[in-house]
């Protein structure tokens, strides 16, 4: 609701009330944290909470890194965001075709087109494995 509203401050502040009221955030805490803070353009804030889950024991998930590089993409911060994805594809969690996607679009809009054919082709080749 906070993402909805530009309310990006007062998403934030939930995170710690919750613990407070001895109620623990998971991950759909922090991403609706973070996608609050990415739709008022707050990348800084968005990836401070990313890097707040794990002092957390809160495991990032998909979402969470693709809300991450959503708010970079939407300041045109597109280094960053390929630095993210990097992040994403290092930590082996399984992608979706719109995270896949989503990398290839900021591949492209950071000039790293090798690395936008190299996504198309691994997402290609997945396509072909599921698809048997």
């Amino acid at each position: 609701a906070c993402e909805k509203c530009g309310k990006w401050q007062q998403a934030l502040r939930l995170l710690p009330s919750m613990q407070e009221l001895g109620v623990a955030p998971d991950a759909v805490s922090f991403n609706s944290a973070m996608k609050a803070c990415g739709e008022s353009g707050q990348w800084a804030q968005a990836l401070m909470v990313l890097r707040g889950m794990a002092a957390l024991r809160v495991d990032a998930t998909v979402v969470s890194f693709s809300t991450g590089i959503g708010a970079c993409e939407k300041q045109g911060l597109w280094a960053i965001a390929l630095e993210l994805f990097g992040d994403l594809l290092a930590t082996g969690l399984p992608l979706d075709p719109i995270c896949l996607g989503l990398g290839v679009r900021i591949c492209e809009q950071a000039g790293e087109w090798e690395a936008a054919g190299a996504l198309l082709d691994g997402l290609s080749k997945e396509s072909a494995t599921s698809s048997r």
